[in-house]
């Protein structure tokens, strides 16, 4: 009988303690975009020979940039999937900081600042818009996870080949 009051317990204490949950989420979700950055420089460093054997000259600034960018943006992405299915953040978490991360790369056509916020301010993001504040994600919620994800695909694959 106690195990089941204890059992009863830790539930509701953990439905109503879930904004408390938030704080150590976004600490994470830092700790692992750092680590995904580092993770990111090590492709790129090991890729840097594959792009310069693909342009024809080494003096070719434009296609090393464009080599080194079809290098790490993938492979930030990747690395944050990773990070965040590692630390146990979740992949609705991974989606939205995915699709935040995008979003900041697409800001940087307009504005190189307003880039880099959103770029900071992408784990933030990832972590507000993936917590589930009651308990389990909404099926809206989800909804609106999924198709963001879908969004950014989109607009990676329009900003990269169109």
């Amino acid at each position: 009988m106690s195990r089941k009051r204890a059992a009863g317990v830790r539930s509701s204490a953990s439905e109503a303690d879930r904004a408390d949950e938030v704080g150590p989420r976004i600490a994470v979700a830092y700790l692992v975009a750092v680590l995904a950055s580092v993770a990111t420089g090590l492709v790129v460093a090991i890729g840097m020979p594959v792009a310069d054997a693909a342009c024809k000259t080494a003096d070719d600034l434009t296609c090393n940039v464009s080599w080194y960018a079809n290098i790490a943006i993938p492979a930030s992405l990747v690395a944050m999937v990773i990070g965040a299915r590692i630390a146990k953040l979740g992949w609705w978490f991974a989606i939205a900081v995915c699709a935040a991360m995008v979003g900041a790369l697409l800001l940087t056509d307009v504005s190189l600042l307003a880039g880099l916020i959103a770029a900071l301010l992408a784990p933030l993001a990832g972590v507000l818009a993936s917590q589930p504040w009651k308990g389990s994600l909404p099926p809206w919620q989800r909804w609106g996870l999924g198709g963001l994800g879908v969004l950014a695909v989109a607009a990676l694959i329009w900003w990269r080949w169109f």
